[in-house]
């Protein structure tokens, strides 16, 4: 069998149609359509042959992207449709692990709205609670000052119980 570099060689090689050539022999007009339609067959295979290879290493590449990050998608991405676990990651199982994923976060993220609504109702409760103290605290300290010592107090002893405990209702309230 002959090379097929060479055979395209020799048919390349640029006779005129009707010269003659050195075995004595007359080219054909058909042997350079031949030639011209080889040359085009081999192009195109060559072209389909670069698709195929750049065809493996995408193929190669993204397959190396889903197993890279097959260990941070859980246990979904080994565990065949029986249980079995294995050791390769399962590509098919892609879909199955993301939307798992999104889910669970999905519910964390609901769970986490719950629980800082929780936190911050409390922290309301807790300063209208301080609020409604300090008012408290400011409405009997003027109700202290307001009454007069003639009405409110019958004696000294009773006037110095009234006096601390206007200035023990200013300190607790921070005045």
């Amino acid at each position: 069998m002959t090379d097929h570099a060479d055979l395209i060689r020799r048919l390349e090689t640029p006779y005129p149609a009707g010269r003659w050539m050195s075995n004595g022999t007359t080219v054909d007009p058909a042997c350079l359509d031949a030639a011209a339609a080889i040359k085009e067959l081999v192009a195109e295979r060559d072209g389909w042959k670069d698709t195929a290879n750049q065809h493996c290493r995408n193929e190669l590449y993204y397959t190396d992207l889903i197993d890279e990050v097959a260990p941070l998608l859980g246990p979904t991405m080994y565990t065949q449709d029986d249980g079995n676990v294995v050791p390769e990651p399962l590509r098919a199982c892609l879909p199955k692990a993301v939307k798992a994923l999104v889910a669970d976060y999905k519910g964390q993220g609901e769970a986490l709205i719950r629980e800082v609504n929780a936190k911050l109702e409390a922290q309301l409760r807790a300063e209208k609670a301080e609020a409604d103290l300090a008012a408290a605290r400011a409405a009997l300290l003027w109700a202290y000052e307001a009454l007069p010592i003639s009405c409110a107090v019958a004696d000294v002893e009773e006037h110095n119980r009234h006096q601390a405990a206007i200035a023990a209702a200013r300190a607790e309230g921070g005045e």
